[in-house]
Order: structure tokens, then C-alpha cells, then sequence
């Protein structure tokens, strides 16, 4: 499971860099 949180880390970090129009909403969720 440790290596998913890793993934939605990195995936928050792209997300803040190229808007990440499909993890907005995940963003928006967890604060």
C-alpha cells in the first residue's frame, strides 16, 4: 500500500504542476 501513497503523492505534486484536470476534484476532497 506504501507504494500507492507514493503515487498520490506524485500525483499531487503533477497535478499542481499541469492543473491535473481529473485529480481536481481529488485535490478539492482532501484539502
Amino acid at each position: 500500500m506504501k507504494a500507492l501513497e507514493d503515487a498520490v503523492r506524485v500525483i499531487q505534486k503533477d497535478s499542481l504542476t499541469w492543473g491535473g484536470s481529473k485529480l481536481v476534484p481529488v485535490g478539492v476532497t482532501s484539502g
